[in-house]
């Protein structure tokens, strides 16, 4: 998990490598399977939940504590659509990781802390230049521009686009006072 500040341009990346957990797991279960173990790929199913909601539970709470510190809203990418269709759906499939279970942790814990939350549009987040806005595609996971030249590491560049969209939004609406603190029972919830 990436997470980005646009005010300061700090990046931080969070949790485990979930590319590497998965990997281990699916080629555990392959070995399972072809012993027609089934008792020990239900066990390995449940360590392989168990351990994705540890490290959920985890990542979602530094995500809202440095929110907290920083006295920032929370900008999320809408993924109510994620995993029904083209590539995302593949990438979903093949990480075998539990996005939703994250995005609701992270809806709950701010709830508590009174945090706000804007959701926006995923589209091109990866693949818009976060310093001159023009869309290339990224090789891998990394990313340069053929405009102005930036490199960057794709989930970090997405970050900071996803970051400067909710700043937008979220100063905007401010100025218009359309978004006042959040309070304990549930945060505000924004779509753009």
């Amino acid at each position: 998990m990436t997470i980005a500040d646009s005010r300061v341009g700090k990046v931080l990346k969070l949790g485990p490598s979930t590319a590497g957990l998965s990997y281990n797991f699916r080629r555990r279960r392959a070995k399972l399977r072809r012993k027609k173990a089934t008792g020990a790929l239900k066990k390995l199913r449940h360590k392989q939940s168990r351990r994705t909601k540890d490290i959920n539970h985890k990542v979602s709470r530094s995500i809202v504590d440095y929110a907290k510190t920083h006295c920032s809203a929370l900008v999320l990418e809408d993924l109510g659509k994620i995993g029904k269709k083209g590539k995302a759906r593949r990438y979903v499939q093949k990480s075998q990781w539990s996005f939703y279970q994250l995005q609701s942790f992270i809806i709950y814990k701010a709830a508590l802390l009174g945090i706000p939350i804007v959701y926006i549009d995923p589209a091109y987040t990866s693949q818009k230049c976060s310093r001159c806005q023009k869309i290339n595609k990224p090789n891998g996971k990394r990313y340069k521009c053929s405009q102005c030249g930036h490199f960057d590491h794709r989930d970090a560049n997405a970050a900071f686009n996803i970051s400067a969209l909710g700043y937008e939004f979220y100063g905007r609406a401010l100025i218009d006072r359309d978004i006042s603190a959040g309070t304990i029972g549930g945060p505000h919830n924004w779509r753009i």
